[in-house]
């Protein structure tokens, strides 16, 4: 990861507007099986990567992480990853704009 990720993160608030504003057409959604750690240990292991944790709450008793990274090529991606405590897997939404 740290070939491909910059070591810069980008705000909270440009997080939430920018997710709000990045077409639907720009979202990929997958599901990854196999994942035995929880919301904390996933953050800390992004963040160890150059994906920065942006937010993180608890909603309907999963665990959302909201994650940032941009690319050395200046592709902004931005990620939701919901982890259902219990479950072996965690669904990851990325959002990508290009040169932001």
């Amino acid at each position: 990861m740290h070939v491909l990720c910059g070591r810069r993160g980008d705000g909270k608030a440009g997080f939430l507007a920018t997710w709000k504003d990045i077409p639907a057409q720009n979202e990929v959604q997958t599901t990854i099986a196999n994942v035995d750690h929880s919301g904390d240990t996933v953050a800390q292991k992004l963040t160890n990567n150059n994906v920065f944790t942006i937010a993180k709450r608890n909603v309907e008793g999963q665990d959302m992480l909201y994650q940032s990274m941009r690319l050395t090529n200046g592709i902004w991606c931005l990620a939701e990853l919901k982890i259902q405590p219990g479950s072996n897997a965690v669904t990851v939404s990325i959002l990508a704009m290009s040169q932001l």
